[in-house]
C-alpha cells in the first residue's frame, strides 16, 4: 500500500468536523500519545521485563506505529485545509520533503549517509539462511509450487531482523 492510498482510507475513519486549530491540536496530542505508547512498550521490553523481541511483540510495536501513522494522516489533512484545499498536502508530500531535507543535510555534512546501507534480513524457510526480504533466485527456484516459503505471522516475519 502506498502512503497516499493509506491516507485516503485513514481519513474515512477520522472526525473531520473540527476547525483547523482543533484538528491540529487533536492530531498532535494523539500522535504524541501513540508515540508514547510505542516508547513505553520499548521501555517495558528492554528495561523492565527484559523480554525477547518476539514476533508477537514486534506485531504490537507495528500496531502502535500504525496508530501514529493514522494521526499523522489526520494532521496532514488539517494542514492541507490551512493551506486552502483539502488533500493538497499528502503523506507522500511529507515523505518527499523529508527526503529532500535529509539529502541536503547529508550534502552539507550535517548528517552522514551510510556507505553500505543494509536491508533487513529474515530467515528463509527453504534454505535456512538469512536473506533480504526479497527472495533470492536460488530460493525462488526451489520453492516453485510450494507457496510462500517465508515464515510469517500476521504479515510479519517469524525470524527477527538480524
Amino acid at each position: 500500500m502506498q502512503l497516499n492510498e493509506y491516507q485516503q482510507k485513514a481519513l474515512k475513519t477520522g472526525d473531520k468536523n473540527r476547525t483547523v486549530r482543533e484538528g491540529l491540536l487533536w492530531a498532535a496530542l494523539g500522535l504524541n500519545g501513540e508515540a508514547g505508547e510505542f516508547a513505553d512498550l520499548i521501555k517495558k521490553i528492554f528495561c523492565e521485563d527484559k523480554r525477547d523481541l518476539t514476533p508477537e511483540v514486534c506485531i504490537q510495536l507495528r500496531d502502535e506505529l500504525g496508530d501514529t501513522l493514522w494521526y499523522l494522516s489526520i494532521a496532514t489533512f488539517y494542514l492541507s485545509l490551512q493551506m486552502g484545499e483539502a488533500g493538497c498536502l499528502t503523506l507522500d508530500d511529507v515523505a518527499h520533503a523529508n527526503n529532500v531535507k535529509l539529502a541536503k543535510r547529508a550534502a552539507e555534512k550535517v548528517i552522514r549517509e551510510h556507505p553500505h546501507p543494509q536491508e533487513p534480513r529474515i530467515l528463509c524457510t527453504v534454505c535456512g539462511e538469512y536473506h533480504s526480504m526479497v527472495h533470492s533466485e536460488a530460493c525462488k527456484g526451489e520453492q516453485q509450487g510450494e507457496g510462500d516459503s517465508w515464515r510469517q505471522e500476521d504479515r510479519f516475519p517469524e525470524a527477527l531482523v538480524k
